[in-house]
């Protein structure tokens, strides 16, 4: 049985269906914008007593401009000397 045995208006039409899913995924604009009306803020999110230099910190974090908002867990592990966290 070969793979490509189906009618050729159904190898169009899956052709078709996966040209328009690429297209869209590559024009998707960012997320976010900064934009003049957005405020820089220097909060901290974590502090020396709530975290721990041997364990992964979780932390919940809301990003918020004018026009968006973005929620996400902020993880934070130490290495050596250094944090790093996604």
């Amino acid at each position: 049985m070969k793979i490509f045995s189906c009618p050729v208006f159904v190898k169009c039409f899956l052709i078709g269906i996966v040209s328009v899913f690429l297209a869209g995924c590559a024009s998707v604009s960012p997320t976010v914008k900064r934009t003049s009306a957005s405020v820089q803020s220097n909060h901290t999110i974590w502090h020396a007593e709530n975290r721990s230099d041997s364990l992964k910190n979780s932390y919940r974090v809301v990003l918020k401009t004018p026009d968006n908002s973005i929620t996400g867990i902020c993880i934070l592990k130490k290495n050596g000397d250094e944090w790093r966290g996604t």
